[in-house]
């Protein structure tokens, strides 16, 4: 119809353009005192391009989703608290029906008969609770998701400690490997993972790489 306003979503584009990865690549190879560094394999841009996109989605999904879940320990942990507090309740149940039952004696009613089977009610749905929620804490033990399986990881740990350096290796062709000056942290994958890291704009000393990549290799 005339006059009718058409709205169009407008599609944002890709964090990792080629030409961002071009300069990411240079930057890699590039040593510390302006030498390139001679590879076997240089990376094609457009396919590196296509995978860093993915992982910063993966990361962003990571950090907005996983992050918020409970580790596999503190859902256990509220599984057995819950228990405990399941029985408790369950005890505070009988002893109140053992009041009623004393109030029918004194005061016989319908009032009385009703209230008692309300309360028998309530502690035969308490204790199917109760015979869940271990099982509901075994279910869990022995679930393999990775929100549940990272033992407190975070999101970036799991992006400079994982996704980047599996990135590095198959693009580049080498191994995950760090090398050390004067205790820093340093190398063509640390310089890879902060080129990276810093287009996403997250900050990141190179240290904290190498620590990264400890907490994943005993996870993984």
């Amino acid at each position: 119809m005339a006059g009718d306003i058409k709205i169009y979503a407008i599609k944002e584009p890709p964090l990792f353009l080629e030409k961002d990865v071009r300069d990411i690549i240079n930057a890699t190879i590039k040593t510390p005192k302006g030498r390139t560094k001679k590879i076997s394999k240089k990376p094609k841009a457009k396919e590196l391009a296509k995978d860093l996109n993915v992982a910063y989605k993966t990361y962003l999904g990571w950090k907005e989703g996983f992050d918020q879940i409970s580790t596999r320990k503190q859902i256990s942990n509220k599984l057995k608290d819950g228990l405990k507090k399941t029985n408790k309740i369950i005890s505070t149940y009988r002893e109140l029906i053992q009041t009623v039952e004393e109030t029918q004696q004194i005061a016989p009613s319908m009032l009385t008969f009703a209230t008692e089977d309300i309360l028998n009610e309530i502690i035969i749905n308490l204790e199917v609770l109760g015979g869940n929620l271990p099982l509901l804490s075994s279910k869990v033990s022995n679930t393999d998701h990775i929100a549940l399986n990272r033992g407190g990881i975070s999101a970036e740990t799991y992006l400079k400690g994982h996704i980047l350096p599996d990135l590095y290796q198959r693009h580049f062709n080498r191994s995950a490997g760090i090398s050390y000056n004067h205790d820093k942290a340093g190398g063509p994958m640390v310089r890879f993972i902060m080129a990276c890291m810093k287009h996403m704009r997250l900050d990141v000393k190179s240290i904290s790489i190498k620590d990264s990549l400890q907490i994943m290799r005993k996870k993984i």
